[in-house]
């Protein structure tokens, strides 16, 4: 990953928290529930260091949760939607006091309002980033790949080719409960030179304005 100066970094971690904030007011519009968000910490690294970055950062650092979304056109590559097992248990348990849930067991129950949760996350919060970088996207069915995934585990299926990450740490507080998790976009090299592109150009529009 070519590294970013100054001006693109910050312009990319603004891009990000917009488009993180409207995603985030998505959610809680849908499923009713109040969320008070801190401001998300944007980070980028390897893919090969995701995991081991999750881990060593959680204050719950037992056992995640992976939802997972590809996407394509323009933007292409994959997002994770990561949560500590704590967490994702304690969302459905706020969400089951605030809408009606359906009658499941309760690892189905959770897994089925998680894949609800991270679609809504995912596709909301990546819809308004390429919309604001100018560029089209596309999304399949996301699905839970991995549960309950503990340090030392097998790693997630991570594909090769998507070689760089772009990862936003989640503190949000739902009707007075912690939540704590990861949003991680997973961008092809040639993907990740297209968004810097689309930043550069954000950056060009905003500089003779404040002439």
């Amino acid at each position: 990953m070519k590294e970013l100066n100054p001006a693109q970094r910050d312009a990319l971690a603004e891009v990000v928290n917009i488009s993180f904030g409207r995603a985030v007011a998505v959610l809680a519009r849908i499923l009713r529930l109040h969320i008070h968000m801190s401001v998300p910490h944007v980070t980028m690294m390897p893919t090969t260091k995701l995991v081991d970055y999750i881990f060593s950062v959680l204050t719950e650092p037992k056992t995640l949760t992976l939802v997972q979304q590809s996407f394509k056109g323009e933007l292409f590559g994959e997002a994770v939607m990561v949560l500590s097992s704590v967490s994702g248990k304690e969302l459905v348990r706020v969400m089951s006091r605030t809408m009606p849930l359906p009658s499941l067991a309760p690892d189905k129950l959770e897994m089925e309002v998680l894949l609800e949760v991270g679609n809504i996350l995912i596709s909301s919060c990546l819809g308004e980033l390429a919309k604001l970088v100018g560029m089209d996207i596309g999304f399949d069915a996301p699905e839970v790949f991995w549960h309950n995934l503990a340090p030392g585990a097998v790693r997630p299926p991570i594909s090769a080719s998507l070689s760089e990450a772009l990862v936003i740490r989640i503190a949000t507080s739902v009707e007075k409960s912690t939540i704590e998790g990861f949003l991680v976009v997973m961008l092809l090299e040639q993907t990740w030179q297209k968004l810097v592109e689309g930043i550069d150009e954000l950056l060009a529009q905003v500089e003779p304005a404040q002439r």
